[in-house]
């Protein structure tokens, strides 16, 4: 039997709901218009304005002082905050699936660089990846991303953070070729001079295809038919100027060969990465090439140079020191650092700054990275510019994206303070029109229960088997320092905390020419602690360890009793 009383409801509702769609299709969904009023809308191209940006359908429809805000639009007071357009991460590897690895050798070793430079990012894209909310929550709005590693990576793809499917994200693609200076351990190419062979080889053997296939489209009859070759003919556009080469280098080394592999070729690359473009400024300015410089900094001992006194002793009282007595007295001294984030202020000076890439980095550190470069002496407006209309020009979107203008892509953030102020934090940010309400994280770690202090053999389970690693811990209260070594090496390990039973930290792996951040959480149970690992662009993995013996501690005295050995 037919409720015929729920049924007349129902009706009755299914009839307002679609009333409710038809005047959305006839007039417009009144949530897809915005007006945010401010007195600092930082428009980058046009000044600074107080007045009004009006957004409809994704696009912004009006920027000015003297604007009528029409009835239907959702108004945002943004008087005291500042409005700026959607920042870009100009070199990323942002919101990406780990590629397949039908180029890797049969041993789990790095896989084949040549065979990736015809893959295109946007088929390795993930709307739901974590990175992506890390970013956004900066306002970073747009990145171009590729994945990290390789000597002919692939095309790269430049994508809005945001978006109903990954293709929907996508604004355009493809946008470069990207090439690099990644070694493979074990296998050739596994030293520069080995990779920049490769390199040359390559361009030799690419031009060589194109000349026959020229030859071939021009006299078919009585010719052989060449075969296909999709990676060197991902090249192609490069020789003819259709698409720029992005050649990620970071050493004075990489860029010194990158600019010689330019000339020979007569090519007209984007430098990216550049970490050590301050010693080898005169050479970028005579160049005149743009660059993307990279915001995960190297530490000191790292640098060209400095990696040298390491192996020397002209320090101050450096005879007898360990390498990492050594390395500690490196890292106290200024200079070291100071030439390290100086390092935007002078490829400023050289007039080869266009923009700032992420490079392993988490979205938490991309703005604070920045700001240190304004702080050593980049002017805070061509930061800005460098995050915005520079790298829009730079890419080809200049007419999309970068600076806040009337038919332009509505990608804006609105922040409560000058983004190069250190307390600045987003309050809403906007993508194709899209409204984000970003929440102020508050979060407090707990009072540690556990105390990891110790040895701990743990594992992690990859996509290429188990990995093993070892990690020497030291906590105070809820702070953990120490280290982890791996067959990679050892590093430090940075930003631990430990909260209750569970612990989290950061290392940077040298997992190609540029370190990449590898995120850990872990719960710990007794003398064993389970987790995740985020490795980035290359995916999620497990990751578990024992502390050999019962010596973890219990830090509330109330189950002290039971037995909690303490070091």
């Amino acid at each position: 039997m037919i409720n015929t009383r729920l049924t007349g409801r129902w009706f009755i509702q299914a009839a307002g709901i679609g009333l409710i769609v038809l005047m959305n299709m006839l007039h417009g969904d009144d949530m897809d218009r915005y007006a945010i009023r401010s007195r600092h809308i930082h428009t980058v191209t046009r000044g600074k304005v107080d007045g009004v940006v009006l957004i409809q359908d994704g696009i912004i429809q009006a920027v000015g002082t003297n604007i009528n805000i029409p009835a239907g639009y959702e108004i945002i007071e943004a008087d005291t905050l500042r409005v700026y357009p959607g920042f870009i991460d100009a070199h990323g590897s942002i919101g990406l699936k780990a590629p397949e690895s039908a180029g890797a050798a049969g041993n789990g070793s790095l896989r084949i660089p040549l065979s990736d430079a015809h893959i295109r990012a946007a088929g390795l894209l993930d709307r739901d990846h974590q990175s992506i909310d890390k970013m956004r929550n900066q306002g970073v709005t747009t990145v171009l991303t590729i994945p990290p590693r390789g000597v002919f990576i692939g095309q790269s793809t430049l994508i809005n953070l945001a978006g109903a499917d990954a293709r929907s994200m996508v604004v355009k693609s493809p946008v470069g070729l990207h090439m690099g200076y990644d070694r493979q351990p074990g296998q050739y190419p596994n030293t520069l001079m080995a990779v920049i062979a490769f390199q040359r080889q390559t361009f030799l053997d690419a031009l060589h295809h194109q000349r026959l296939l020229r030859q071939y489209e021009q006299q078919k009859r009585g010719i052989r038919r060449p075969t296909v070759n999709e990676p060197l003919e991902a090249i192609f556009p490069v020789f003819d100027g259709i698409r720029p080469l992005i050649i990620q280098v970071n050493t004075e080394n990489e860029i010194k060969r990158a600019l010689k592999l330019a000339a020979e070729f007569n090519l007209q690359p984007i430098l990216s990465g550049v970490n050590e473009g301050w010693r080898v400024v005169d050479r970028l300015r005579e160049a005149n090439l743009p660059a993307i410089m990279t915001v995960n900094y190297p530490k000191p001992e790292e640098v060209t140079g400095y990696a040298w006194l390491l192996e020397t002793d002209p320090l101050p009282g450096g005879a007898g020191k360990t390498a990492e007595t050594r390395k500690d007295t490196i890292r106290k001294e200024q200079k070291p650092w100071v030439d390290v984030y100086a390092n935007g202020a002078a490829l400023n000076e050289a007039g080869v700054l266009h923009g700032f890439g992420s490079w392993g980095t988490s979205g938490s550190d991309f703005l604070k990275n920045i700001r240190k470069a304004v702080e050593h002496g980049l002017p805070a407006n061509a930061a800005l510019e460098s995050m915005t209309i520079r790298p829009a020009k730079l890419l080809g979107v200049a007419e999309q994206l970068g600076s806040i203008e009337a038919g332009k892509i509505a990608n804006l953030v609105i922040m409560n303070r000058e983004w190069h102020d250190k307390e600045a934090l987003p309050r809403f940010v906007f993508i194709d029109g899209e409204k984000f309400r970003i929440e102020e994280s508050k979060k407090t770690p707990a009072k540690a229960e556990v105390d990891v202090t110790g040895r701990w053999d743990c594992k992690a389970v990859t996509p290429d088997g188990e990995q093993p690693f070892t990690l020497i811990l030291s906590q105070k209260e809820e702070t953990l320092t120490g280290r982890m070594v791996s067959p990679m090496g050892e590093v430090e390990i940075r930003n631990g905390v430990v909260s209750g039973n569970t612990l989290d930290f950061t290392v940077s792996l040298p997992l190609g020419p540029q370190p990449v951040d590898l995120y850990f959480t872990g719960t710990v149970t007794g003398n064993t602690v389970k987790g995740t690992l985020d490795m980035g662009p290359m995916g999620q993995a497990g990751w578990s360890g024992e502390k050999p013996g019962m010596e973890f501690n219990i830090r509330n005295e109330s189950t002290a009793i039971f037995g909690g050995i303490h070091e």
